[in-house]
């Protein structure tokens, strides 16, 4: 099994994450994002999209994070990923939500607040990126609700759709989620997130500002 990753990225993190929870050995290939190692040909062989996370397995090659993360659950989740097709069938929407609701817009104000200033940009003022905030708002109202009656996303245990959720949220670790007073059931599943030994593991802070080098 092979990842080709690169450390500081969210989507990445989450199928590191969730390899770290299953136990799973991997070979790790870092592909340099800001050295545009994504664009060299033979990487573009292995995603033409130019994009990580992808996972080879065999002969199985995926290249986006939820379906990676769909996979390995199928393939070696156990008590991870849902046997019940109605709970796979909840487990798969939450990962949609994430990729339709959420992926966006919170990368966008974390590209803004974290990445851009280690690039040595001035990121783009409240006023600019509003519209992305109101909608990152409005999901962490959804999220909120969920997870008042809820440790997980998918219950009382852990699930590797966590690994998906999880990291996104913590995305907003030193913006939206530190500066406000509201969303506490969100604050309290982003730290039941951070405090696992896969998060640790997986090198989970290198998506937060001063934590590593781009």
């Amino acid at each position: 099994m092979r990842l080709y990753n690169f450390d500081p990225s969210p989507n990445p993190l989450k199928v590191r994450m969730a390899l770290q929870e299953l136990g799973l050995e991997y070979e790790n290939t870092e592909i340099k994002l800001f050295e545009r190692q994504q664009q060299g040909p033979s990487f573009l062989k292995i995603n033409p999209l130019g994009k990580v996370p992808v996972l080879e397995d065999g002969n199985m090659l995926l290249r986006e994070s939820n379906a990676i993360l769909a996979y390995l659950g199928k393939e070696y989740g156990g008590e991870l990923w849902p046997s019940n097709p109605i709970f796979e069938a909840s487990a798969l929407e939450w990962l949609f939500f994430e990729a339709t609701q959420m992926a966006a817009c919170y990368g966008a104000v974390w590209f803004n607040d974290f990445v851009m200033p280690k690039l040595g940009l001035e990121p783009k003022s409240k006023s600019e990126i509003q519209g992305k905030i109101d909608r990152v708002e409005w999901t962490l109202d959804h999220l909120n609700n969920h997870l008042e009656n809820n440790q997980f996303m998918m219950g009382d245990k852990f699930s590797l759709v966590d690994c998906s959720l999880g990291v996104v949220i913590a995305m907003l670790n030193e913006n939206i989620l530190v500066d406000s007073g509201e969303w506490k059931f969100v604050k309290a599943y982003l730290g039941r997130i951070v405090s696992r030994d896969s998060w640790k593991n997986a090198r989970g802070s290198a998506i937060w500002k001063g934590e590593t080098h781009l």
